[in-house]
């Protein structure tokens, strides 16, 4: 029996995504409004010094502005998010509506 992990994202604040993704197949982005289209974003955050030896953050967008329709599914398979399976850093998501109106589904 496969192993499924769903996220309900709420509101507009970055998400962690705790769940470890070495070795997910698929994410399923859906837009769970009844009426408008959602966008957001996934990315990861690393952490460096900089040339003053001060931490920085750099971020590094996966999906950026993706805009899915409601009541439509965006799937996206590990060969072609093949970075999360080869790095482990945090990864992160934001909806860029104010309630969210988004489920990730990692497969």
């Amino acid at each position: 029996m496969e192993q499924y992990k769903i996220y309900n994202i709420t509101d507009s604040n970055e998400f962690e995504i705790t769940e470890p993704l070495e070795e997910f197949k698929q994410l399923t982005f859906t837009n769970t409004s009844q009426t408008a289209e959602v966008t957001f974003d996934l990315y990861v955050k690393d952490q460096y010094s900089n040339p003053n030896n001060a931490p920085s953050i750099a971020t590094y967008y996966l999906l950026r502005n993706i805009t899915i329709p409601f009541g439509v599914s965006l799937t996206v398979g590990s060969d072609e998010i093949p970075y999360l399976k080869e790095n482990v850093r945090k990864v992160y998501m934001k909806s860029h509506d104010p309630s969210g109106q988004l489920t990730l589904i990692i497969k």
